[in-house]
């Protein structure tokens, strides 16, 4: 159940962030909350299919499992497919700068994802290669220290963040074993 607690944590963390962000920008209280709504259940549905899909031999015969969210089973990257489509629309009926939008929330997404993989170690689902140290786990080397700052290029951190990353995330996922 940690996996659960920890993604839980991760998205009010990441919703408090964006909030303040988004109002910063112009948005309401209500279409915050709005949002935030949208990403939740976009998020969650659009990670439960990726991993359903890329697990779907642990499903069968057991149909009921396919809606056990509180057991694990995401695919960041089919959460983010879904959502972020979603919260650009909503933005654009909204009228509001789709892009400079999702650039100054997307840091807060990359953050609830590293807090979310801290509950994949505790749920020991997602444990990486032996590493050579005692201390370490090797995983596929990245960096997003670049989205903690504005680029110029309007649409550039939602691009890397976004789609980027959960395209490495499939990578490195594939790479240690974890999906597929």
């Amino acid at each position: 159940r940690s996996y659960f607690v920890m993604v839980t944590l991760a998205f009010f963390i990441a919703a408090w962030m964006a909030a303040r962000r988004g109002a910063a920008l112009g948005l309401t209280r209500s279409q915050i909350a709005v949002l935030g709504g949208v990403t939740l259940a976009a998020g969650v549905t659009g990670a439960r299919l990726v991993f359903v899909f890329t697990h779907c031999k642990d499903f069968q015969g057991n149909l009921p499992s396919l809606f056990r969210v509180d057991d694990g089973g995401f695919g960041f990257f089919g959460g983010v497919a879904a959502a972020l489509p979603l919260v650009a629309g909503v933005l654009f009926l909204y009228r509001k700068p789709v892009l400079l939008v999702l650039d100054r929330t997307m840091p807060c997404v990359i953050l609830a994802v590293a807090v979310a993989r801290i509950g994949c170690f505790l749920n020991d689902c997602c444990y990486g290669r032996l590493a050579k140290s005692a201390w370490g786990v090797a995983l596929l080397p990245f960096e997003f220290a670049n989205l903690l700052f504005h680029d110029p290029l309007a649409g550039a951190a939602a691009l890397t963040g976004g789609l980027d990353f959960s395209n490495l995330q499939a990578v490195t996922d594939f790479y240690i074993g974890n999906a597929f």
